[in-house]
């Protein structure tokens, strides 16, 4: 299931975290970043997933299918 997990793929951490698959990064994608909601984006390691919620809407999600935060500083 761990190494299934892409970009796109909402899933639950075994810490309860919720949250999209936004980015993988690190040898053979060892971390992923999730966003939890807009703007909030955390790394995590793939390890710690531990169940897909809701697949990527297709095989070819990629990261320009995942909208970046907006900038809140002012």
């Amino acid at each position: 299931t761990q190494r299934a997990v892409g970009i796109g793929d909402e899933v639950i951490t075994g810490a309860g975290i919720v949250g999209r698959v936004v980015a993988e990064e690190g040898e053979d994608g060892e971390l992923v970043i999730l966003e939890s909601t807009p703007g909030v984006r955390i790394k995590i390691a793939r390890q710690a997933v531990v169940r897909v919620l809701s697949p990527r809407s297709g095989p070819e999600a990629t990261t320009a299918d995942v909208p970046e935060p907006e900038d809140r500083t002012e």
